[in-house]
C-alpha cells in the first residue's frame, strides 16, 4: 500500500498519514490479524500459516497482540493524570484523562468544570482501583476527585509545580534585584 510523505516545513521532520485500516507500523489489517488470532486458538500456529500464506511468526504476534488487547481492557486503570486543554485559547477548553500505566488516552471531555470531572470519574469500571491522581493544582479537579476517588492520592504534576516556584523565585529576585545597584549580580538573572 503506496503511503503519501510530508515534510514540516518547519522542523524539516517527515511524516505520513495516519493509517486507519492496519494501524502504526502494521501491514496487515486488524481485521486479518482478528482472523488469524480466532484461526490459532482452534489450530496448530503452522497450520494457519500455511492456510493463510503468511509467517509462523506472524501468527505468533497476533496472538500476543490480541492476548494484550484483553488485558488492557480486563486490567483497571490504577494511576490516571488530568489536564486541561486550550482549544481556543481562553475561549474554549477540554479536560483529558490518562492511564499513565498504560500510557493512552482515555477520554477528553468538553469543558474543566467539577460537574464534567465528577461525570468521568465516576463512569470509571473500577474507581476503587485508582490509586493515584496526577493534575494540576486546580481547586476544581482537587474537589472533584477527593469526591469521586476518596482513596486515591492527589499528586501536582511535575511542570505545574515547577512553574509555580519559578514564578515565585521571580517575585524574590525581583525585589532583591531593586535593592542593588542595576549591575548587581541578579540583575536580569534567573
Amino acid at each position: 500500500m503506496a503511503k503519501r510523505r510530508f515534510r514540516c516545513p518547519f522542523c524539516k521532520n517527515v511524516f505520513t498519514e495516519p493509517d486507519e485500516v492496519c494501524g502504526w507500523r502494521r501491514k496487515l489489517t486488524k481485521r486479518f490479524r482478528e482472523e488469524l488470532y480466532q484461526e490459532a486458538r482452534h489450530s496448530t500456529v503452522r497450520h494457519v500459516a500455511e492456510s493463510k500464506g503468511v509467517s509462523e511468526d506472524r501468527v505468533r504476534r497476533a496472538l500476543v497482540e490480541r492476548s494484550e488487547w484483553e488485558e488492557e481492557e480486563q486490567e483497571p486503570v490504577k494511576h490516571l493524570a488530568m489536564e486541561e486543554l486550550s482549544v481556543r485559547k481562553g475561549q474554549r477548553y477540554e479536560t483529558a484523562f490518562h492511564d499513565l500505566d498504560r500510557r493512552r488516552v482515555l477520554a477528553v471531555i468538553e469543558g474543566r468544570t467539577k460537574e464534567g470531572v465528577r461525570g468521568y470519574l465516576d463512569s470509571l469500571a473500577e474507581p476503587e482501583a485508582v490509586g493515584a491522581v496526577s493534575m494540576d493544582m486546580s481547586n476544581t479537579f482537587r474537589s472533584a476527585v477527593q469526591e469521586s476517588l476518596p482513596r486515591a492520592e492527589i499528586v501536582a504534576d511535575k511542570f505545574h509545580v515547577i512553574k509555580r516556584v519559578n514564578e515565585q523565585f521571580d517575585k524574590v529576585r525581583l525585589r532583591l534585584q531593586g535593592q542593588e545597584s542595576r549591575k548587581g549580580t541578579l540583575y536580569k538573572g534567573r
